[in-house]
Parts: C-alpha cells; sequence; structure tokens
C-alpha cells in the first residue's frame, strides 16, 4: 500500500487548522462569492484537502463535491460539513455522473510538478459544464513590490520550505509556480480567460475567476 504523502500535513491541520483558517477567510469567502455569483448550482472542490473550503461553499447552499486523493485529509475533511459529498480521489482520474456548474481548487496547484498541475488543469475543465467557471485560489506574484508584499512572501517561503520536510519537492514545485508567474502568470499561459480577479496577503494570494475553456469534444 502507497503512503499517504500527506499524513504529516493532515495532522498539522488538525492542530492547527483554524489558525490557517483566520488567515484565509477572506479569500475563501471570495472564492464562494464568485462561485455563487456565476450562478453555479453544484461545485467541485478538486484536491478539497482538510475541506474547509468544501465548508464554506456548502454553507453557502451549493451542492458541494469534495475530492482528495489523500485518506488523512477526507479524514479530517469529513469532519467539517455533512452536506459535502466526499469522494477520495486522484482528480485526473475523476469521473462524475454529469459536469458540474463550477469547479475550484484553492492552494494545490503549486505544489505541484508542472506536469501534474496541466493534467489536474485539463481534468477540471473536463469535469466543469461548457458554461460553467472555475476558481483558482493560489499564490501569486503581488501587483505591487510593497514592503508589506515583500515581508509576506519571504513567510510564505518559510513555510512552504518547512512543508518539505514532510512533502519532499514541495518548496521545489512552489519555487517553480512562482518562476512561472505564480498562479496569475501560470493561469495566463494555459490560455486561461480570467474574469475577475482579488488579491490577499498583501497582493501573494490571488483568487481568480475564470471562464472555463472549451475544447472541440464540446462541439463535436
Amino acid at each position: 500500500m502507497q503512503a499517504d504523502r500527506y499524513a504529516p500535513i493532515a495532522d498539522s491541520l488538525r492542530r492547527m487548522g483554524w489558525l490557517q483558517d483566520r488567515l484565509l477567510h477572506r479569500a475563501r469567502t471570495k472564492a464562494v462569492e464568485a462561485v455563487v455569483q456565476a450562478g453555479a448550482r453544484t461545485v467541485l472542490d478538486a484536491c478539497c484537502g482538510a475541506g474547509t473550503l468544501s465548508r464554506y461553499l456548502d454553507a453557502a447552499g451549493l451542492r458541494v463535491t469534495g475530492v482528495d486523493a489523500s485518506p488523512a485529509m477526507l479524514n479530517l475533511a469529513q469532519r467539517q460539513a455533512s452536506g459535502v459529498r466526499w469522494i477520495q480521489a486522484d482528480v485526473t482520474r475523476l469521473e462524475l455522473s454529469e459536469p458540474v456548474d463550477a469547479a475550484v481548487i484553492a492552494l494545490t496547484l503549486h505544489e505541484m510538478p508542472e506536469a501534474q498541475r496541466q493534467a489536474v488543469w485539463r481534468a477540471l475543465q473536463g469535469l466543469t459544464r461548457p458554461d460553467g467557471v472555475c476558481v483558482v485560489v493560489d499564490y501569486t506574484i503581488p501587483p505591487r513590490a510593497t514592503l508589506a508584499a515583500r515581508m509576506a512572501d519571504w513567510v510564505i517561503r518559510q513555510d512552504e520550505r518547512a512543508l518539505d520536510r514532510d512533502d519532499p519537492g514541495h518548496y521545489a514545485n512552489y519555487l517553480d509556480f512562482l518562476s512561472r508567474g505564480g498562479a496569475r502568470g501560470w493561469l495566463a499561459g494555459t490560455g486561461a480567460h480570467i474574469m475577475d480577479e482579488a488579491y490577499y496577503l498583501f497582493g501573494n494570494l490571488g483568487v481568480f475567476r475564470l471562464a472555463r475553456i472549451s475544447h472541440r469534444s464540446d462541439t463535436g
């Protein structure tokens, strides 16, 4: 049986998740607003982790499916909201009975190797309705390089570096993500159309609402 690489991180979130939520509350609230404003009723929280964003989405009256490959993370998530449908699966291999109105992915793309990022992004497009939206919450390059932005960046880097102890390669993937422009630059590189964007943590964290990218198979 393959070891759960996220088990140590899940243990940390079990103890300190409340603090993380205080730091991310405004960004998570914005992500929910982006989904609701798009008129979505069904939403996929891809790589949902401990399920906190799924809880926010559920509280907004949405029908939520939370998916994560980590048993330890899902064990935490299942305590967050009873109304969410939880699935343990690799999102790149996920099959749904019908596509969702919206897909969200939060603080996950930066920790993946580039090939995996691309595969996950393609999967989200396939799991979302042609007229649906995707919402991405992740680290990015601040629009303005203020002193506060640089200080916040330093703190985030220390946290990402520390995670490398439990998840080898995590920090290298984070640095690679930033080298591609962070979330905004990376999304632009995929050809995604950014419909709305907002920034938090002094510009180091972005919330992006994107039109789902159409594929030829959508139109036959």
